[in-house]
């Protein structure tokens, strides 16, 4: 095996095997040594048939390395790190210890995080070992031919799993998309849309009714991206819908009218399940921005508070409306409106946003009998997942 003092120099310039690994051991520190594969190398402290890994180099600098292995050494000598192993696991075990935390922000992100790894990254049946900062940086490059937005979301979820875990086992070695530079993401502002007509062209161009259907309800009830993704049918009764789970970590009923029914007519029919469906692997829509629509998607949950407000509904129901939380203490602890109250609020909102965008038809038809994908032709909207709720 040869034998050499492990430098940066050193192992920069080192001939890389065409497979397999090649160990170089240190000269200075016994048990100190460097498996040199064919993209990466990786430094290990490994004595008396104990194997303890200390990092992938460049990302762990020769200096820390010597460091670590001097310790190692210094105290397995004397029985007191017997305890410490390799870690290795496979990348589809950290993904299901990150997604069995019950304190994640929603089921969507779940998928998303799992989406990221089977699909996206094809990572799952990898070992943490395999991953490399190199494979990062190629892999970070080809996803932004999706998007600077995707390329980012999909490599911060690898990251994130990748830092839990490191939390519970500190054996692991740094992550590998720790000198990743993030791609610019253009800002939008959500600021209110004020020309309703103008926006109500945009939208009845969207060649995907489904699209067209979640915009309109989205403007007609100021519900967030993800509670307009993740709506089902059997949480929608004939005068509100429920939502168990929110942001804001409780349950909550939208009071709704005719009008909402008349919106979610245009869709009823296409899946059993989900309100807006869609060809994704969630089975429901997830990126459906339209760039030709003015605003954003949030634009439209800013625009009913605003609308809501300029028709003289007090700012505390609109907040209610929006199931924002109060900020006193009346408020979060004694205050419990009726759903009748908010509902001639909202019955008063509803009539001010059809005032605005004018008396023509405010919603494209489907024809359900047509079977149930009527209009979810996987278009890049549809393909595309965007970590943004």
């Amino acid at each position: 095996m040869p034998t050499t003092k492990l430098t940066d120099n050193f192992l920069r310039g080192v001939e890389r095997p065409s497979s397999g690994a090649i160990r170089h051991w240190d000269t200075d520190i016994k048990g100190f040594v460097a498996h040199v594969q064919k993209t990466t190398t990786t430094l290990y402290y490994d004595r008396n048939n104990q194997r303890h890994l200390i990092g992938r180099f460049p990302t762990v600098t020769m200096p820390q390395a010597r460091e670590t292995a001097r310790e190692l050494d210094y105290r397995l000598r004397r029985g007191y790190a017997r305890h410490v192993t390799q870690s290795n696991p496979m990348l589809s075990e950290l993904v299901e210890q990150y997604c069995a935390r019950p304190t994640l922000r929603s089921k969507a992100w779940r998928v998303f995080v799992r989406h990221a790894f089977d699909v996206d990254l094809k990572w799952s049946k990898k070992r943490v070992l395999d991953i490399t900062p190199e494979m990062c940086r190629d892999m970070h490059q080809r996803l932004h031919k999706r998007g600077p937005v995707a390329a980012n979301g999909i490599m911060q979820a690898f990251s994130i799993v990748w830092n839990y875990a490191r939390r519970l086992d500190r054996n692991l070695p740094e992550s590998p998309t720790s000198g990743l530079e993030w791609y610019p993401e253009k800002k939008t502002l959500n600021a209110p849309i004020r020309d309703l007509v103008a926006w109500k062209k945009e939208v009845n161009k969207i060649s995907n009714p489904v699209h067209r259907t979640a915009y309109t309800l989205a403007l007609f009830t100021g519900l967030r991206r993800s509670e307009i993704e993740n709506l089902e049918w059997n949480r929608i009764e004939q005068d509100a819908i429920y939502f168990p789970t929110t942001k804001s970590g409780r349950e909550f009923w939208l009071p709704i009218t005719d009008e909402h029914h008349k919106i979610l007519d245009q869709v009823r029919g296409l899946d059993e399940r989900w309100v807006f469906p869609s060809r994704s692997v969630t089975g429901h829509i997830v990126c459906w921005d339209h760039d030709h629509v003015p605003g954003t998607l949030h634009s439209l949950r800013h625009t009913f508070a605003t609308v809501a407000v300029e028709a003289g509904i007090p700012e505390e129901v609109v907040g209610r409306l929006l199931n924002h939380a109060s900020k006193t203490i009346t408020g979060q602890r004694y205050v419990k409106p009726k759903l009748d109250f908010l509902r001639s609020a909202m019955e008063m909102i509803v009539a001010e946003l059809q005032e605005r965008l004018g008396k023509s038809d405010q919603h494209g038809d489907i024809d359900a009998s047509q079977g149930p994908f009527l209009g979810l032709e996987q278009t890049p909207q549809d393909s595309r997942h965007d970590v943004r709720n």
